[in-house]
């Protein structure tokens, strides 16, 4: 999903035959905590509530619920965590059918449709902003404070 300030440009949802199918298909994988982003919120069941930490440094508003089945939500992607290593997990997985699957680091694998990507929504915000992608810089989580400062040293702002 992108935004600008609070207008949604681009979103790619599942359809709900989608959500139902690959939720199905994640419960199924052993070893592995499924967290749903919906447009909303993102969600955790209440059997995993012990792994909600293991999420928050992605998603501040993390919805707890009985089962995925009651969402009233559009769903952008789905994110799983393993105690496993991730690489090693997802090469063992079989094909989740409409998913694209990224390692995000040792512990989580993202799930999301084929056609969401950081290039895309960098794109839609330049079209909306009327700039070229040469003046837009993307910080990505966790070294952004130290990207920030490299980036106002280089430009001799302080």
């Amino acid at each position: 999903c992108v935004m600008h300030d609070t207008e949604i440009l681009l979103k790619n949802v599942f359809s709900e035959m989608e959500t139902v199918l690959i939720i199905e298909e994640l419960l199924e994988c052993e070893d592995m905590i499924t967290l749903v982003s919906g447009l909303k919120h993102a969600y955790i069941q209440r059997k995993d509530l012990s792994f909600v930490d293991e999420f928050k440094g992605l998603y501040s508003d993390i919805e707890i619920v009985d089962n995925f089945e009651e969402l009233d939500d559009q769903i952008l992607k789905f994110i799983g965590y393993t105690k496993q290593n991730a690489s090693t997990y997802l090469e063992e997985m079989d094909d989740i059918i409409f998913v694209e699957s990224k390692v995000m680091n040792e512990h989580l694998i993202e799930f999301s449709m084929e056609d969401v990507s950081i290039h895309s929504g960098i794109k839609e915000l330049c079209r909306k902003m009327n700039i070229s992608k040469d003046e837009c810089i993307y910080i990505d989580g966790e070294n952004v404070v130290e990207e920030v400062m490299k980036i106002l040293k280089q430009n001799k702002i302080s």
